[in-house]
């Protein structure tokens, strides 16, 4: 790995971090509204300012502010929606894909294990895991298992996002 990628993986692993922090608080009662500041700010600044000053000079930095603005953007509406369960949770495989083309195709990986360790202890897997107690008669097997999948599934973007890569930089 690069060290481009390598800053790039941690400012969205430290992304996710923050993020994490913020859904744990008191703060993510205003997520709603937070994520409708982040939509009107990042269309505003993009259609209105950023095409005609800043983007021939900082190109680098946009795309890093894009790629930190729709990680936030994403989450939040994932989490809004009902998580992993939600039928939103599309979004997340889009936003493997999407980081992949616009950053570097490592990425992808970074992302995903980001999301992965994210989500988990939001799911019935991860309580399972983070519980004290040893009583696993309650749990059913079914639920379990659908909560698992969709963790991995997220780890099996990675592949598509490597061959979109290759594909758009032809």
């Amino acid at each position: 790995m690069s060290a481009r990628t390598l800053a790039h993986s941690a400012l969205i692993l430290f992304t996710l971090f923050l993020l994490a922090i913020v859904q744990r608080t008191e703060l993510n009662t205003f997520l709603p509204q937070f994520l409708g500041g982040l939509v009107l700010l990042y269309f505003t600044v993009q259609f209105l300012l950023w095409r005609k000053w800043v983007a021939s000079h900082h190109e680098g930095w946009i795309r890093d502010s894009e790629a930190v603005m729709f990680v936030v953007m994403g989450v939040i509406l994932v989490e809004l929606t009902g998580g992993l369960g939600g039928p939103l949770s599309f979004i997340l495989y889009l936003l493997i894909l999407y980081l992949g083309v616009l950053l570097e195709p490592g990425i992808s990986f970074a992302v995903a294990i980001g999301l992965l360790v994210y989500f988990f202890p939001t799911t019935e897997f991860g309580s399972l895991v983070f519980s004290n107690s040893l009583e696993i008669r309650n749990w059913k097997l079914e639920i379990l298992l659908n909560d698992l999948l969709r963790l991995l599934s997220l780890l099996l973007m990675v592949p598509f996002a490597l061959f979109f890569d290759r594909r758009v930089k032809r």
